[in-house]
């Protein structure tokens, strides 16, 4: 068997060197993965004078990890700063409690510029639990710092502008109400001047016919031809007087329902099926003077606490725009008023009719004043505008319609069966 040194024999391992686990290879770890750190980490003792600096804090400094050894930071900051730190150290090596994740200005000693540092500081004990220093991370947030300081101005912005659109919202619906105001007063102003003008022209006549009588009479040329002939001209204009001077009085009454204040309407439970047959007996006899039919489909036990007076106004001004609007130029025609539960807590009111429908302009108008199919057609344009108002307000429901030329109209509106408070 050859044993001569430098051979081996078939199936020998030589056996690895043992792994140096000296003090000085562990330090050498652990100051390289020190130093590998961006964070700047560093030991103090209790005079806080430095027995320890990563290159992260030595960089910063200005200066060498080993440089700073024995030192404070009296040595390399301006005394002001360095008080505030050191004043800082001092109560925490009397207290015994943590700083943690402090945000701080910082001067950048490497290059001069400024700059926030978050710096965590620890009591350094020894095994007997004695302190014996501080061990200190800081972290560099100055990018974090910027963006949240853009972030802050950009929400400042932000809220400047969401003021100036609230601001320009609140305007644009002063506006709006302005020029809504302005179509009711133009819209009063124009239905009551037709039926006060021929009021006023028939008084007119009257007075000349009254004049020419008195002529007669005070040149005793009276005869009875003359007088029949005035007499029936003036029975003839008292009629034409009565009728438009109650046509304003209407006008004028369905104004000011508009400005009745829901207050005074009495909230109360009742029987919603009840209410509305109720309401409908009163323009049942309108119907009945014409082609037109009026029919029902009501839910009956659907109890409701709410405002039975508006309601009726809902449910009669929505026939009568039917009546009204719906069936011009017909000769026949169907309007069907509906109720039934919706769900636990709503009900669903329909109006529906068969008529000539709308076109997408008169849609778009519909819940205004003096909406443009309501001037001069027996309509005091009113209707449907006081529907809505008293539907999304006092009785706290929704409204919408679906309507189409010569496909009739349909009106649905859902209520709470408990209705707000006013």
């Amino acid at each position: 068997m050859n044993t001569e040194p430098g051979t081996e024999q078939e199936g020998d391992r030589s056996e690895p060197p043992e792994v140096d686990t000296s003090w000085n290879v562990q330090e050498l770890v652990f100051r390289t993965l020190v130093d590998m750190v961006p964070d700047r980490i560093y030991a103090k003792d209790r005079h806080s004078r430095f027995v320890f600096a990563n290159k992260g804090v030595a960089y910063y400094m200005g200066t060498t990890p080993e440089a700073m050894i024995g030192k404070t930071d009296f040595d390399f900051y301006p005394p002001e700063i360095a008080s505030q730190y050191f004043a800082v150290e001092q109560e925490m090596l009397r207290s015994g409690e943590p700083l943690i994740a402090f945000e701080q200005v910082v001067p950048d000693l490497s290059s001069g510029a400024t700059g926030w540092l978050q710096t965590t500081k620890m009591p350094l004990r020894d095994r007997e639990g004695h302190i014996i220093g501080i061990v200190g991370v800081g972290r560099d947030i100055t990018e974090l710092k910027r963006i949240e300081t853009e972030l802050l101005d950009r929400n400042e912005d932000l809220t400047e502008l969401n003021t100036r659109l609230r601001q320009t919202q609140e305007q644009l619906v002063q506006s709006e109400k302005l020029a809504s105001l302005g179509r009711v007063v133009a819209g009063v102003a124009h239905e009551l001047n037709t039926p006060l003008g021929n009021a006023m022209t028939v008084v007119s006549s009257l007075e000349e016919r009254h004049r020419e009588l008195e002529a007669l009479v005070q040149g005793n040329q009276l005869r009875r031809s003359d007088l029949l002939s005035v007499m029936e001209a003036t029975l003839s204009g008292l009629d034409l007087v009565h009728r438009n001077v109650t046509r304003a009085a209407d006008l004028v009454r369905d104004f000011r329902q508009l400005a009745i204040d829901p207050a005074s309407d009495l909230q109360s439970r009742f029987d919603l099926a009840i209410v509305i047959d109720e309401a409908l007996e009163t323009i049942r006899p309108r119907f009945k003077r014409t082609p037109f039919e009026l029919r029902t489909t009501l839910e009956p036990g659907i109890v409701m606490d709410s405002f039975p007076g508006p309601l009726c106004r809902v449910v009669t001004n929505l026939a009568v725009n039917a009546l009204v609007h719906g069936f011009e130029g017909r000769t026949e025609g169907i309007a069907h008023v509906s109720c039934s539960r919706l769900d636990a807590t709503h009900t669903r009111l329909t109006c529906s009719d068969n008529g000539v429908g709308m076109n997408a302009e008169i849609c778009r108008h519909i819940f205004e004043p003096f909406s443009a199919p309501s001037l001069g057609q027996g309509g005091a344009g009113l209707g449907l505008y006081a529907v809505h108002g008293i539907v999304t307000g006092l009785l706290g429901g929704t409204i919408g319609f679906r309507s189409s030329p010569d496909q009739g109209t349909t009106f649905e509106v859902v209520l709470p069966l408990t209705a707000p408070q006013p």
